[in-house]
Order: C-alpha cells, then structure tokens, then sequence
C-alpha cells in the first residue's frame, strides 16, 4: 500500500497517473506482482463523473496511447527513468490497474453508514468508531470537499 498525502483542491493531471503508474512499479519491484491494481479519486460530487474524462481517461481502464500521450517534461527525472527504462513493465501495470472517482459526498456517507452498523459496546469496535467519524467530521468540514451545509444533515 503506497500512503499519500494530497491536499484537497489541487487539480489532477494526465501525468499525475504516470507518477502513480511509476508508484506502483516500484511497489511490485519491492513487494511483489499484483493483479489488481486501483487507483481512487476522491473529488466533489459535482465533477465526478467528467474527472476521469478530462485526465484523458475514458472509463475504469486506461488506454494503450494512454503513457504516449504524457509530457515527458511534467514528469520528474526519477518517474521519466521509469518509463524510458522500464516500459513493458510499466505497460503492464497500465493494463492492470483500475481508476474510479467517487465523490467526498458519497464516501462521507458510506463511513456514516458504516459508523451505524458497529457495536459501539464493543472496545475494538469503539475504536474503529472513532476514527470513522473522526474522518467523516474531517471531511465534513474541510471546505475543499465542496460538501454544502445542507448536505451534511441529510445523512
């Protein structure tokens, strides 16, 4: 598991998908071969479904003149050395990796639900129950989630 830190509101890119496609070639070097590989956005409700689009992506799977169509000059050298150095590999983790977008609304919601279906008389449950909601509040108000007032007393 490749751990991230992004900051919400930043635009995503083609070439950003090449760093994570790098990403993931150095974690299999490492770690092993996986045959599912994923990779998910998480962006306001309102550009959901045109996100993957506009990266130049049409739906789960990424194209084959997907990695021809990176500019090389917004890659940093260490990710270009990747795909100059390691293309069918790379090619490889393209075929196997799915991207999907999902919305702050949406996840926000599924952490809520899954908040009601734990025993909170239980410890280890208890403890998972606080991170869930301490993540919803978060999300909930973070202003780059876009997640409107209203919304937040529909769940």
């Amino acid at each position: 598991m490749i751990g991230v830190e992004l900051k919400l509101g930043l635009p995503t890119w083609p070439e950003q998908i090449g760093k994570y496609l790098a990403l993931m070639h150095f974690e299999e070097v490492h770690a092993g071969r996986r045959d599912n590989l994923g990779l998910l956005f998480i962006v306001p409700e309102k550009v959901r479904e045109s996100h993957l689009l506009r990266l130049g992506v049409n739906g789960p799977t990424i194209d084959t003149e997907f990695i021809a169509r990176l500019r090389p000059n917004k890659l940093p050298n260490r990710i270009r050395n990747v795909f100059e150095k390691w293309p069918e590999e790379l090619d490889s983790v393209r075929r196997r990796v799915r991207l999907v977008s999902v919305s702050w609304t949406s996840l926000r919601d599924q952490l809520k639900q899954i908040e009601s279906e734990i025993d909170p008389r239980s410890r280890g449950e208890q403890t998972l129950l606080r991170l869930l909601a301490g993540l919803r509040t978060q999300i909930e108000k973070h202003e780059n989630t876009r997640i409107q007032k209203k919304q937040l007393d529909v769940v």
